[in-house]
């Protein structure tokens, strides 16, 4: 199955799931970790789940959204309200991205001293509510 429509199903998967739990408070959030970023029959997957996500919402991991290709602030600031909560990282400079949601522990650096723009990312988030 291509990565596409296991995203699809998934993504229909979480709505049903997070359906569910909605209804006892609970808010379902998916965390990327960089797959989600290879395009697949023209279509990047993360934006599909985020354009199809109604009952769920995300937990960005910028470190991993920055290693699969994506840029963090650029993502919060084209989908606000998609994001309620984040887990802040940084990734050395310099340090090449994957594909496969994997990578050197030891590219996880001291925040701000970096390649993402955690300044910029804490700012978005305070305007927008994020946790």
């Amino acid at each position: 199955m291509a990565l596409l429509a296991k995203i699809k199903e998934a993504t229909e998967l979480f709505n049903n799931v997070g359906a569910e739990l909605e209804k006892e408070g609970i808010t379902l959030r998916y965390h990327p970790h960089g797959c989600e970023f290879v395009k697949d029959e023209g279509i990047v997957p993360i934006d599909y789940m985020l354009k199809s996500a109604k009952k769920f919402a995300f937990n960005m991991d910028i470190f991993w959204v920055k290693m699969g290709g994506g840029d963090p602030l650029k993502i919060m600031k084209s989908h606000p309200g998609k994001f309620p909560m984040l887990h802040l990282k940084d990734r050395a400079k310099g340090t090449s991205g994957t594909k496969d949601g994997s990578g050197d522990v030891k590219t996880n650096v001291v925040l701000g001293t970096g390649d993402i723009d955690i300044a910029g990312i804490i700012k978005e988030a305070k305007k927008q509510g994020t946790a």
